[in-house]
C-alpha cells in the first residue's frame, strides 16, 4: 500500500472524471507528501504548472493515474526531485517557462531557455527581460576526470550539420571508457503548450499531431481524449470508432519500431540490414499516404471522431508479416551479441525516473496503457538490456500486425455506425487523457473554458529516458555510446516540445 497515495486521496478530489483524479494539497500536505515519496514505490510521471499551481502526475500500483496540485507560493514550491529524481529535467522546464523555483531541488540550471529567447520566464505573469550577453551553457563538474587523465568533449547534432533534431552532450573519456555523459536538450523547444491555448478543440488536436512526426496518433489521440474526458465521452462506447483509433496506433506502432530498428542496426554497422528495415518502413509510410492522405498519419483523429478505416488493410497486414519474419531473424541473427547486456537499465533505475514504455517494459515496469482499454499483454520483462529492448519492437511490430488483420479482432470499416459526436462548443473543465505511443504512453492534460483551450501538458515518455540516460552510459567504452543511446530510441522533439 502507497503511503504516498493515501496522502493524496485523503484530500477531496478537484476534479473527478472518467480518468482523472486531481486533489490540490496545501503547503503541508505537499511537504508530507515529497516526505512519504522518500520510501514510497508510487511512480511518478511529470510535474507540471499552469501559473498559479503545480501539479504531479502519479501512476498508482494498481495502473491508474493520480494527479496532486499545489498552489506556488512566491514562485516557489517544494522541489519532488530529492525524492524522484525523473523530477529534475521537470524542474528545470518550469524554471525556464514560469519562473517557478523548486525548493531543495536537485538541479535548478536552465533546460529549455539557451539565452536566445527575449524574455526569462516568458509564461509567467510578468516576463523578466532576456540577459545579454546570454550565458555560455553550464555542464556540471566531473569528479577525477583530470585525475584519472580523462578528456571533455561536446558532441550533438547541435553543433554539427547533422540532418537530426539538435541536442549536446558533455562525455567525459578516460582510459577509453565514459565516465560520465549529461544530455542537453531544449534546441527543438517551439512552446507547443503556449501556441495550443486560446485554439478550439478540433485545432488544438491538429496541432498536437505535430509534436512529433513519429508519434502523430499518439499525441492527437491522447488530447482527444483528454478533451472527451472534459465532455463525459468514451471511445469504449463505440467498436467502431476504438477499432478505427486502434488500427492508427498500430500502424504507428509498426512504423516506430521499424524507425527504431533500422537506426540501432546502422549504430552498430549493419548498413545492409538498416537499408532493409528502411525500404519495410517506406512501404508501410506509401501505405498510410495512399489510406490516409498523409505518410505520418496527419489530421487522422479529431474529438469523437477517427480517420474511416483502409477496407484492404488486412491483406497489406500479410504481406508486411512475410517480410518482418524475416528481417526479425535477420536481426536475431546478427546483432544479439552486440546487444546482450549494453546499456541495462535497472528495474529501480526505471522507477526512479518515471521510464515506461519499451524501456521500461524491458526493466520490469508492466504498465502499458493498452491494458486501460482491457487489452490482454505479455508479461514485463527485467533484464533492461538493449537487447531486451530491442526484441520488445520485434515482438510488438508481430502484435500489431497480428491486430491489423481483420480476423484477429479489428472492424473493417463500415461494420458499425459511430456514435453521435458529444457537443464541444461552449464546455468547460478538465481532463486526462492517454494512449500508447510506439516509444511508450503519453498523456495529455487539459483544462476548457467555453469550448477553447485554456491550458494543457503533455507528460511524454521520452524525457524520462533523457534524464535515465545518463546513468546507463557511465562506464561503457567509448565506441559503445551510439548503439546505446540508439536502444532507447529518445525522441527529441516530444521532449523539447
Amino acid at each position: 500500500m502507497s503511503r504516498a497515495a493515501a496522502l493524496i486521496r485523503a484530500v477531496p478530489a478537484l476534479s473527478s472524471t472518467g480518468l482523472l483524479r486531481r486533489h490540490r494539497l496545501g503547503e503541508a500536505g505537499w511537504g508530507d507528501l515529497v516526505a512519504a515519496l522518500a520510501d514510497d514505490p508510487l511512480l511518478l510521471l511529470s510535474v507540471w504548472s499552469d501559473g498559479p499551481e503545480v501539479h504531479a502526475l502519479f501512476l498508482d500500483e494498481a495502473g491508474q493515474p493520480l494527479v496532486a496540485s499545489t498552489a506556488i507560493e512566491r514562485q516557489r514550491y517544494q522541489a519532488l526531485s530529492p525524492a524522484r529524481p525523473g523530477a529534475v529535467l521537470n524542474e528545470r522546464i518550469l524554471r525556464d517557462l514560469w519562473g517557478h523555483e523548486a525548493m531543495g531541488a536537485r538541479d535548478l540550471r536552465p533546460w529549455l531557455d539557451h539565452g536566445a529567447w527575449g524574455l526569462t520566464a516568458p509564461r509567467a505573469a510578468r516576463p523578466g527581460p532576456a540577459i545579454y550577453p546570454p550565458e555560455p551553457i553550464e555542464f556540471a563538474a566531473v569528479a577525477g576526470r583530470e585525475r584519472a587523465g580523462g578528456v571533455l568533449r561536446i558532441d550533438g547534432p547541435a553543433r554539427s550539420e547533422a540532418p537530426e533534431p539538435p541536442w549536446m552532450a558533455a562525455v567525459s573519456v578516460a582510459g577509453g571508457r565514459v565516465l560520465a555523459v549529461e544530455p542537453r536538450l531544449g534546441f527543438a523547444h517551439r512552446g507547443i503548450d503556449s501556441l495550443l491555448s486560446g485554439r478550439p478543440v478540433g485545432a488544438a488536436v491538429r496541432l498536437a499531431g505535430r509534436i512529433d512526426a513519429g508519434s502523430s496518433v499518439t499525441h492527437a489521440l491522447a488530447l482527444a481524449r483528454a478533451i472527451e474526458d472534459v465532455a463525459g465521452f468514451s471511445e469504449a462506447g463505440s467498436g467502431e470508432l476504438a477499432s478505427r483509433r486502434d488500427a492508427l496506433l498500430e500502424l504507428e506502432r509498426c512504423a516506430g519500431h521499424l524507425h527504431a530498428l533500422g537506426r540501432l542496426a546502422a549504430s552498430l554497422g549493419a548498413a545492409a540490414l538498416a537499408e532493409d528495415f528502411a525500404e519495410a518502413l517506406e512501404g508501410l509510410r506509401a501505405t498510410c499516404a495512399d489510406g490516409w492522405d498523409h505518410r505520418l498519419l496527419y489530421d487522422t483523429i479529431s474529438p469523437g471522431d477517427a480517420a474511416p478505416a483502409m477496407p484492404s488493410l488486412g491483406a497489406h497486414a500479410a504481406a508486411w508479416r512475410t517480410g518482418w519474419a524475416r528481417l526479425a531473424r535477420r536481426f536475431d541473427a546478427s546483432l544479439s551479441g552486440a546487444l546482450c547486456g549494453l546499456a541495462r537499465l535497472a528495474p529501480s533505475e526505471a522507477r526512479d525516473h518515471g521510464v515506461l514504455g519499451v524501456a521500461g517494459r524491458a526493466s520490469g515496469q508492466a504498465f502499458d496503457a493498452r491494458r486501460l482499454g482491457g487489452r490482454q499483454l505479455g508479461a514485463a520483462l527485467s533484464c533492461g538490456d538493449a537487447l531486451a529492448r530491442a526484441r520488445l519492437r520485434l515482438d510488438e511490430i508481430g502484435a500489431s500486425l497480428d491486430r491489423l488483420d481483420p480476423q484477429a479482432g479489428l472492424r473493417p470499416a463500415g461494420q458499425a455506425t459511430l456514435p453521435l459526436k458529444p457537443a464541444f462548443a461552449g464546455i468547460g473543465g478538465e481532463g486526462l487523457g492517454v494512449a500508447e505511443g510506439p516509444d511508450g504512453p503519453v498523456w495529455a492534460w487539459v483544462r476548457l473554458e467555453a469550448g477553447l483551450v485554456a491550458s494543457v501538458w503533455f507528460a511524454e515518455p521520452s524525457l524520462p529516458l533523457w534524464s535515465a540516460l545518463p546513468g546507463l552510459l557511465a562506464g561503457l567504452p567509448g565506441e559503445r555510446l551510439s548503439p546505446a543511446i540508439a536502444s532507447l530510441s529518445a525522441a527529441i522533439t516530444a521532449a523539447d516540445r
